[in-house]
């Protein structure tokens, strides 16, 4: 889906960080939820965290 031209670790780093603003930012709008919108969150702030390193980091 994403092609990202990273070593392990930053691979990682990007999904993980991604995976923690996502959660926290759903689980903020989203309280009712619970569980869900954090694993929710978790996904979509990975794939938007990834979106945002292609357009702004991978375009040097």
């Amino acid at each position: 889906m994403f092609k990202l031209d990273l070593g392990i670790p930053q691979t990682v780093a990007v999904g993980v960080l991604g995976a923690l603003i996502g959660g926290w930012v759903l689980r903020l709008l989203l309280a009712a939820l619970g569980m869900f919108a954090g694993l929710l969150g978790a996904i979509l702030g990975a794939v938007v965290l990834i979106v945002l390193y292609q357009k702004f980091i991978e375009r040097k």
